[in-house]
C-alpha cells in the first residue's frame, strides 16, 4: 500500500506532512500491512487523503473569547484606542480518506482534481470515509519588543497553531485506527 503525500486544499500551511505521517504511522503498525510512502508504483492499494475547509477558503481559523487589551498593551500602541484581541483560535476541516485499489497515475490525477464523485465513478474504490477535525489554540497577547524577553507574538501563536494541528492529526490516525478496527 502507497501514501502519497495527502493533498491540502486549504490555506493552512505544514499540515499535510503531519496527517500524511501520523496515518502511515497507524497502517504501519498492522504486521500483515506493507506500507510505502509516496511511489505509487506496483502497490496494490493506494492511500489519498484530502484536506479541506468546514468555512470559507483562506478563513480556516476562526478566533473567539477575546479581551480588552491591559494597560501595558495599550501603553505601547500608543494614542490609538484600545481594542479587543482574540485569546484564542479554533478550526474545523474535513479529511477525506480514500483506498483505491490498483489506480493508474492518471486515475489519481483526475481523483485527486476532482475528488468529490462518487464511488460509482471509481469502482475499484475500497474505502472512503470523510473525518472531521477540530481543534482549538491558545492565542498569547504578550507585549514586548527587540530587546525584551517577551516571545514575538505571530512566531509563538503559529507555533500553537501547528502544535494543534499535529495534535489533531494524530487524533484523525486514531480514528482511522478506530473505523478500521470495526470494519476489518
Amino acid at each position: 500500500m502507497a501514501i502519497p503525500m495527502f493533498i491540502n486544499k486549504t490555506s493552512l500551511s505544514h499540515i499535510t506532512p503531519a496527517y500524511t505521517k501520523a496515518v502511515h504511522q497507524v497502517l504501519s503498525s498492522y504486521s500483515d500491512l506493507k506500507v510505502n510512502s509516496g511511489s505509487i508504483e506496483n502497490e496494490d492499494a493506494v492511500i489519498l487523503g484530502i484536506i479541506t475547509s468546514k468555512n470559507d477558503v483562506n478563513k480556516e481559523v476562526r478566533y473567539s473569547n477575546s479581551t480588552l487589551m491591559n494597560t501595558e498593551q495599550q501603553d505601547t500602541i500608543g494614542e490609538r484606542n484600545a481594542f479587543y484581541l482574540p485569546t484564542s483560535g479554533a478550526y474545523d476541516l474535513n479529511v477525506q480518506i480514500v483506498v483505491l485499489k490498483r489506480p493508474t497515475k492518471e486515475e489519481i490525477d483526475f481523483f485527486v482534481n476532482y475528488f468529490k464523485f462518487s464511488k460509482s465513478s471509481f469502482p475499484r474504490t475500497i474505502f472512503s470515509k470523510s473525518f472531521t477535525v477540530s481543534g482549538s489554540y491558545t492565542i498569547e497577547n504578550e507585549v514586548g519588543g527587540i530587546d525584551s524577553s517577551a516571545p514575538v507574538r505571530g512566531t509563538k501563536n503559529r507555533g500553537n497553531l501547528r502544535k494543534s494541528l499535529i495534535d489533531s492529526a494524530d487524533s484523525l490516525a486514531e480514528s482511522l485506527r478506530e473505523v478500521l478496527a470495526n470494519a476489518y
